[in-house]
């Protein structure tokens, strides 16, 4: 459960404009919070109208209010948008807890008469700080002792009884702790340092009967323990869920598949780039200098093969039109005098 205290980040924006391409719209700070707004519009296309689909990202430095001790910011993010005639309201609730922690709103306008070459739009929110207040912790019943444990893992001061054989057919580096000549062998109980008993506890509910899954809070520091642990197993179980269930933005899931080598998922995250906007999420985001070489290569093929097929598509529709021009005077095409130059 989380503690607020007093609200120290109240912050209301002056108007800005929107423009058909993302571009940073502004950058702040208050207090010990700053943060920078990436801002524009795309037209959708519904039927017998036009609608502006307007994009709007947040990205909030956080280190120096978590390095006073707290453990993240909440609140909410309100927004009004104006398409030249009415304002358009949206808000959208927001818990910061990393670093750098980005937002992401999309807000449908109106339908409007004419010509659109910019939207104004003006924002305000109130964060407040928190420190969480941890819970106390009760061992599971699974990791008690019984007749089918025969080794005691120490984790973050709690005891935890183990099956050494179960947990090295899961994980490469038990595996070696129990059954190498390591000095942890003959050890009563063996210690487990750097994690926390409830993140330890998350990565072998993954692999143990009456699993538990992945959800988009744990997926992270999943990936971090299943690689130092060697448990490829759970990292499998992670990239399915980030492959079909998360609600996690594309730049975040892409940075994960870089990092921990998950092919099909980055596969999947770079066919998620469809158009200018995507790309321009991609570039801006906090995460996008630690993409490896191979990730902006792979990017950069998927920009390129975009970019030549909206050529040929574009070719194919201007020569279907030189057809019906040259066409037999009644509208119809001579396909027999189609061809492609």
């Amino acid at each position: 459960m989380a503690t607020p205290v007093a609200a120290i980040n109240e912050y209301e924006s002056k108007i800005k404009l929107l423009y058909l391409q993302q571009i940073e719209v502004d950058r702040a700070s208050k207090h010990s919070l700053k943060w920078v707004v990436l801002g524009g519009f795309t037209m959708q296309s519904p039927p017998n109208e036009a609608l502006p689909l307007v994009m709007l990202s947040w990205f909030f430095e956080c280190d120096e209010v978590k390095n006073q001790g707290f453990d993240g910011l909440t609140g909410r993010i309100t927004v009004q948008v104006n398409n030249g005639t009415t304002w358009t309201n949206s808000a959208i609730d927001c818990d910061l807890t990393r670093s750098v922690h980005d937002v992401r709103l999309n807000i449908d306008i109106p339908p409007f008469a004419g010509p659109l070459q910019a939207l104004q739009m003006r924002y305000q929110f109130n964060l407040i700080p928190y420190s969480n207040i941890l819970p106390e912790i009760h061992i599971d019943p699974i990791f008690k002792a019984s007749d089918k444990t025969d080794a005691i893992l120490l984790v973050d001061g709690m005891k935890l009884h183990v099956n050494k054989s179960y947990l090295a057919m899961h994980s490469d580096f038990f595996q070696s702790l129990f059954m190498g000549n390591f000095a942890e062998n003959s050890m009563e109980e063996i210690p487990i340092k750097d994690v926390s008993y409830q993140d330890f506890h998350s990565l072998l509910k993954v692999v143990y009967p009456r699993p538990e899954f992945p959800n988009d809070k744990k997926c992270e520091k999943l990936l971090e323990l299943a690689d130092r642990f060697l448990m490829p197993g759970v990292t499998d179980h992670v990239e399915q869920h980030l492959l079909t269930n998360t609600q996690l933005e594309n730049d975040r899931c892409l940075w994960m598949a870089d990092r921990y080598s998950l092919q099909k998922l980055r596969e999947h995250c770079i066919s998620r780039i469809q158009c200018s906007q995507d790309l321009t999420i991609i570039r801006n985001s906090p995460v996008f200098c630690e993409y490896s070489d191979f990730t902006k290569a792979r990017i950069l093929e998927k920009i390129i093969d975009k970019v030549e097929w909206d050529e040929f598509k574009r070719e194919c529709l201007d020569h279907h039109h030189s057809m019906i021009r040259r066409s037999n005077g009644v509208g119809q095409i001579d396909y027999k005098r189609v061809r492609f130059q």
